[in-house]
């Protein structure tokens, strides 16, 4: 009987380790979309590229398969699946700072908390380290954590409509940034002006400073040769400043509501500019230079003090928006040769029915006009 049962003992120590070998190797064999979280990790230890809790690097995502991904709403659902989160949306106010336990969603490239009521942040967003875009409009911070110029894969950062009174200095460090939003600022209005520093932003391609009240730009801005995008609205600038004719690849210039008196020549330097809005300025007449920018799709002159539309706007053949409504017209140049022109305002003027349908018979049925 003794015999028995040890062969008994000893066949279910064998089956034992049998199982214990099988599970070792089934827990080997997690998908990478498996749920489980990973440790967080410290900014020191952190690349470029984050790893998930199996070790796998993940690059970042491309814009159109970002738009693709699941969008979360909470942390509670978001680290339930903290391996596989890419975009967070919080809707809804109630945060200070940086929710608890963000650091362990190290895959995390978009993240969303306009109007989350946040007052400050600290740097465990530099673990964040594939994170693509930053959305921090319509909160109430006065600063940024150095631990941002960590984020190496940043290139959108939202910071309009906060409490900022300077820029802080740790933006201009962020390598990669191509979009930045600082818009809505008033606090900035006691400097009058934007630090130099960020020149240093050489991938930069959008920057926007609307609503500022700012009355001078750095020439240092110079340096930012990839700039495609300058929005200016909503400042006290007067005149339009020397360094920005340097930007070769310009394609948005906006400049409304600045109480600007005049362009300069210069502006047919902008060889590559498809944008301009001069609204709401002090412009009484405009440089026949803007009919060298030929490649010019939308133009806004409108809320202005012209008496007369310039001969040079039938030059701008791929023309599809023309603003001059809120001015002193009493007839319009020949337009013939817009054949692209999509809409064509002219309410607020003195203009009569019968030049009203010359215009209407010369753009024919393609253009909206509205008087």
């Amino acid at each position: 009987m003794k015999k028995y049962l040890c062969i008994l003992f000893i066949f279910l120590l064998s089956a034992g380790a049998s199982f214990a070998q099988k599970d070792k190797k089934n827990k080997e064999k997690v998908s990478p979309n498996t749920t489980e979280t990973s440790p967080p990790s410290s900014p020191e230890s952190n690349t470029s590229l984050a790893t998930d809790s199996l070790g796998k690097v993940r690059k970042p995502l491309s814009p159109e398969e970002l738009n693709k991904q699941t969008v979360f709403y909470n942390m509670e659902s978001a680290l339930l699946k903290a391996d596989s989160v890419y975009v967070i949306d919080f809707p809804q106010a109630g945060y200070s700072n940086l929710p608890l336990k963000i650091d362990k969603l190290i895959h995390l490239q978009a993240l969303y908390m306009g109007g989350a009521g946040l007052v400050e942040f600290d740097d465990q967003i530099a673990t964040l380290q594939n994170l693509q875009i930053l959305d921090l409009k319509n909160n109430n911070l006065e600063t940024l954590p150095k631990g941002m110029a960590q984020l190496k894969n940043l290139q959108k950062l939202n910071l309009q409509n906060n409490k900022f009174k300077t820029v802080p200095e740790v933006i201009s460090l962020i390598p990669n940034l191509e979009e930045l939003n600082l818009s809505l600022n008033l606090g900035l209005m006691r400097q009058g002006t934007i630090p130099p520093e960020l020149a240093q932003l050489s991938k930069l391609k959008l920057l926007n400073i609307e609503g500022n009240m700012l009355t001078k730009l750095p020439e240092s801005l110079l340096n930012l040769g990839n700039l495609e995008t300058l929005i200016l609205n909503v400042n006290r600038l007067k005149s339009i400043p020397e360094f920005v004719y340097g930007f070769k690849k310009l394609k948005v210039l906006e400049l409304k509501q600045n109480g600007l008196t005049q362009v300069p020549e210069q502006i047919n330097a902008l060889s590559s500019l498809e944008t301009l809005n001069l609204q709401r300025n002090q412009l009484t007449m405009l440089p026949n230079a803007i009919g060298q920018l030929r490649k010019m799709k939308s133009l806004n002159l409108s809320q202005n003090q012209l008496n007369e539309a310039p001969n040079w706007l039938n030059s701008l053949t791929d023309l599809e928006f023309l603003d001059l409504s809120e001015n002193q017209l009493t007839q319009l140049p020949d337009l013939s040769g817009l054949k692209k022109l999509k809409q064509l305002r002219l309410n607020g003027n003195k203009i009569t029915a019968e030049e009203i349908n010359r215009i209407k018979n010369q753009l024919g049925p393609n253009t909206t006009v509205s008087f």
